[in-house]
């Protein structure tokens, strides 16, 4: 007997293993395909980001390289006049300064932030911007007028009339700057005034403050007796002097009464006459006393020696006394409203036709002096109107000391 062990040999059916083979194979192949499908369908998608819009920053970085200087400027300042037209005066301002960090040197700039902060009331930064455009360019108007304006918000008036005045000499007709001169020499007016009033209530509660004080006085024995000598001594005299006195008392009340007899008609007539002689008394002379010396003392002594005189041929005299390119010394400080109103008015009616040169000389070394920018303000119409018509006749003349061009700017200083 074969052992139990023992492997028997195994007949394989080629034509069947080949089926089956086939068969699995296909199997095979429909389990991958479900599974494939399956994983396609389970298959997880990449995140696909939403596109959000373009970040302000990221944009910024994008265009600023692409602009040149003078666009990225331009593009600043519409954005600041944009700003401005709505009223966000801040943001404008943050607009023209960045303006001004990418070119400086734009006048516009500084014009522009100043307009903001005179809206602002921030007077002194206004200021400070106009100074800048200023210096970058001298008789800028919009510079000069917004300046004013800030020195008006300070009340500084003095500064704003002296950025006024120097802009109607650029440009004379400025309606605006003339309106503007006028309210605040009003403003200015006012100011004066009331610091003459508080002057004068300080100077009178000064004078109530001090009240006279009673002083007791001490004799000595020695005076006392020098006193009982002089009054024995002065007795006599008295009484002689309490005689006269009563003679001559006696003699006033027989002219009273002679007076009061007198007719009331004939009174007037000695009355009348008296002022009448009075008058012709007086010296009538306008002549201005003549300088020794051409100082300041003497010619401001002769100056107010005329004071009581209306006619101004006197005042001529004085000013011809004066070689013209020496007032500014000589005046000084002294020049006050009502001295350059005078030596106007006496130029324009007593040298202007006789003497062209010397009056346009007069007017022209006037500016120079002291405090004239000052008070060429305060000049009155009539003083206006009489210095027009000097002026005309300086060009009617045609004097080879000067030009008509010389007289336009004459008329310019004086804020004609």
């Amino acid at each position: 007997m074969a052992p139990s062990n023992a492997t028997t040999p195994v007949t394989v059916n080629t034509s069947t293993t080949k089926a089956t083979m086939t068969s699995m194979t296909l199997g095979q192949e429909s389990e991958v395909k479900s599974k494939v499908k399956a994983e396609v369908k389970t298959e997880v998608k990449p995140e696909v980001k939403p596109e959000v819009g373009p970040n302000k920053e990221t944009e910024k970085k994008k265009v600023e390289p692409t602009l040149t200087k003078e666009e990225r400027f331009q593009k600043l300042k519409d954005e600041g006049n944009a700003f401005f037209k709505k009223g966000t005066y801040n943001d404008a301002v943050r607009c023209y300064s960045s303006c001004i960090d990418t070119d400086p040197t734009q006048v516009a700039s500084y014009t522009n932030r100043a307009l903001c902060y005179l809206k602002l009331n921030q007077f002194h930064k206004a200021e400070t911007d106009c100074s800048i455009a200023l210096a970058l360019e001298e008789n800028n108007i919009k510079a000069l007028y917004r300046r004013a304006q800030a020195s008006k918000g300070l009340k500084e008036y003095k500064k704003c009339l002296q950025d006024l005045m120097s802009l109607l000499k650029v440009d004379a007709q400025n309606k605006e700057a003339k309106k503007e001169m006028d309210a605040v020499k009003d403003l200015w007016r006012k100011e004066l005034m009331a610091a003459k009033g508080e002057s004068a209530k300080s100077g009178k509660k000064s004078k109530a403050e001090k009240k006279p004080t009673r002083i007791q006085i001490e004799e000595s024995d020695t005076d006392s007796n020098e006193e009982k000598e002089d009054s024995s001594q002065v007795r006599p005299n008295q009484k002689s002097s309490s005689k006269a006195g009563k003679s001559s008392s006696k003699g006033d009340s027989k002219s009273t009464a002679k007076e009061s007899q007198e007719n009331p008609a004939e009174k007037q007539t000695k009355q009348t006459s008296s002022k009448k002689a009075a008058r012709n008394s007086k010296p009538t002379t306008n002549a201005a006393p003549k300088l020794n010396k051409v100082t300041a003392y003497e010619f401001m002594q002769a100056w107010m020696s005329l004071k009581g005189t209306r006619n101004l041929a006197g005042y001529a005299d004085l000013l011809k006394q004066v070689p013209p390119n020496d007032l500014p010394k000589v005046l000084s400080n002294k020049l006050d409203g009502d001295m350059l109103g005078l030596i106007v008015r006496a130029t324009s009616d007593h040298l202007a036709e006789k003497d062209p040169g010397m009056s346009y000389s007069i007017l022209y070394h006037l500016i120079d002096v002291e405090r004239f920018n000052t008070m060429v303000l305060f000049l009155s119409k009539k003083d206006k109107k009489s210095l027009r018509k000097a002026l005309d006749n300086l060009e009617l003349a045609k004097c080879e000391a000067y030009t008509t061009e010389d007289v336009k700017t004459l008329r310019q200083n004086y804020a004609l």
